[in-house]
Formats: C-alpha cells, structure tokens, sequence
C-alpha cells in the first residue's frame, strides 16, 4: 500500500526520469559506426586471414567484383553483344587490373606438336547453327564451362579486379553508369566486398 501510494504521489517524477534516462540511451546510438571492412572482424592469428595477406604480397591487394548476367540463353547474339560491351568498357577502365568474362577466355588446343591459343568467341554466332556449334565448343572447354559459363547457359560472369585505387561508392557508381550505357533485358546481378561495404555503410 505505501509502494502504490509513493508511486502516485511521485507519478510525474518517475514519469520524466524514465524519459530522460531511456533519452540517454538513445544518444549514444546515434554515434554508432558500423566498421565496412570484413576481415577487420576476423583476428590475425586466423590461419584463412594470415594466407590472404601473404597472398596480397605477392598477388596485390585486388579485389573481385561478380557481374553475373541472367538470361534464357546467354549465347543468343544480343546477350553476347552485350557481354562483348561491357568487357571491353570495364576493360578500359583504369580502376581494374583485370577484367575476364566469356570474351577473354581461350581455348588451347595442340595442332602439329605446338600449343595453339584461340578466344572461345572468334565471332558473335548469328544463326542457331552456329550458336549450337559454339555451346558444344564451350562445354568441351573447361577454362568456361561452369565458370564463366553456367552448365544450363542462363547465366555468364563478368570478372572485375579492382585494384582500390577508388572509393567503393565512386566504384558502384562506375559499375553502374557502364551497365546502364549498355542496357539490355538481360538481369544483372552483383556481388564483392566493394559492394559489401557499401552497402554496410548506406544502412548505418
């Protein structure tokens, strides 16, 4: 009885200092930070994080991009147009070291006792005979069937390597205005840890 009636004499003072110490909860977490970079979260004794330094020594400290293209046939001219495009585009572009897609992938073949290296797309198929000819070549090619090339033909990766000599935002944004310069119904999907990160940023 005396608890109930201290809490009704004393109703607005408890009611104002619940809101000013749930308001100073609240300050704190506007200041929250969310930390982009992933393998930050990973602790350096970690074997996986010491291997990927010692890799970045050698290699450099690229970083992959995955552009994956989606269609019901990815070797219908159209679509190989467009792949065609967007690598060469990409491929000009100083922000990536190295640029591999179904237009950069060779097929290496023996003739006469000399290894013989020949693009996997001379030329851009124009009638089903020739589309036909060309998927029967790539499944018979393991530098792209199943790797730039899906085992159904719906979907074809373009590689970027990023070499980070620009933001993650200006190189989105990049990406971006070069898919839309070489517009398609094809749907495009990407993937990466430039990607990754700004997407942590634009949702802290």
């Amino acid at each position: 009885m005396k608890r109930e009636n201290f809490i009704i004499r004393y109703r607005w003072i408890i009611i104002v200092a619940t809101l000013l110490i749930v308001g100073a909860c609240i300050i704190p977490l506007t200041k929250i930070h969310i930390n982009p970079d992933l393998e930050s979260y990973l602790p350096s004794s970690m074997h996986s994080r010491q291997n990927d330094q010692m890799i970045s020594e050698v290699f450099g400290k690229e970083e992959p991009i995955l552009i994956v293209i989606e269609s019901p046939d990815v070797l219908n001219p159209a679509t190989l147009q467009r792949i065609d495009k967007l690598s060469r585009a990409f491929s000009r572009m100083p922000a990536f070291k190295r640029v591999y897609s179904l237009f950069q992938t060779k097929n290496i073949s023996s003739e006469d006792g000399s290894m013989v290296v020949k693009p996997v797309v001379k030329q851009i198929p124009e009638t089903p005979a020739e589309i036909e000819t060309l998927r029967s070549e790539i499944k018979s090619n393991d530098l792209a069937y199943k790797l730039v090339v899906s085992d159904d033909f719906h979907y074809a990766l373009i590689l970027l390597n990023s070499n980070k000599t620009i933001a993650d935002t200006e190189l989105i944004k990049t990406i971006n205005q070069t898919l839309e310069k070489y517009p398609g119904v094809e749907k495009v999907m990407m993937t990466g840890q430039p990607i990754l990160r700004d997407e942590a940023l634009r949702r802290s």
